[in-house]
């Protein structure tokens, strides 16, 4: 595997787009999200991107979960916490056929999910080497068929097909992971700020906002 991975990495043009929850709001800011992956596109980039839930769609889902039964099990927990990024898959990739593109739906549901990890429910591990062969299988294909795999974020896969999830800020951990596993060229986590401070202004005092990029 190792001395065929040069080989069969041959992209160099590969970017990895990740959409926050705070972006997906609504109709309007996912076609605008989806206007950017068209225009990555069109220059001849070849975009995977991962998703997070609508805004506030995950808190509903634990709210009414716990609601509901305060002892919900953290197996069923998962299965129910994934349905957001799940279903802001589906809108998404309906956005970008609208334009055109030939869009693929990378859901646990599907034999194209490539993220596997432990079975540590509502905060799992993503196993990396059999996740890179799961990528490199399932998701390079598509890149070099010039499909756009539209990927649930914040979500794993047990090697026993159990659902599970990645924890707070997990459509990050997603997309990093891809990204890597996929030898990217460029990393892009879109968030809803109107500009990049040197640390988190709500947890570092004296934060001030830079220029530009590192």
């Amino acid at each position: 595997f190792l001395n065929n991975k040069v080989e069969w990495k041959i992209l160099d043009n590969i970017i990895v787009i990740k959409f926050g929850g705070s972006v997906l709001k609504n109709d309007e800011t996912i076609r605008k999200s989806a206007d950017m992956i068209f225009e990555l596109y069109e220059k001849g980039m070849r975009p995977l991107v991962v998703v997070s839930a609508l805004k506030g769609a995950t808190d509903n889902l634990l709210t009414l979960a716990k609601t509901l039964n305060h002892d919900t099990s953290p197996e069923i927990m998962d299965q129910i916490l994934s349905m957001g990024e799940r279903t802001c898959a589906r809108l998404f990739s309906t956005a970008l056929a609208s334009k055109g593109l030939k869009t693929v739906i990378v859901d646990p549901e599907f034999e194209n999910w490539p993220i596997i990890t432990d079975d540590t429910h509502l905060d799992s591990n993503p196993i990396y080497d059999d996740t890179e062969k799961e990528v490199t299988r399932k998701i390079l294909p598509m890149l070099e068929n010039r499909e756009v795999p539209v990927v649930c974020g914040f979500i794993g896969k047990t090697k026993e097909g159990k659902i599970t999830t990645l924890g707070r800020g997990g459509s990050d951990t997603t997309a990093i992971l891809l990204a890597s596993c996929l030898n990217a060229r460029e990393i892009v986590l879109v968030k809803d700020v109107e500009t990049v401070f040197s640390s988190d202004p709500d947890v570092v005092t004296g934060t001030v906002p830079l220029k530009k990029g590192w």
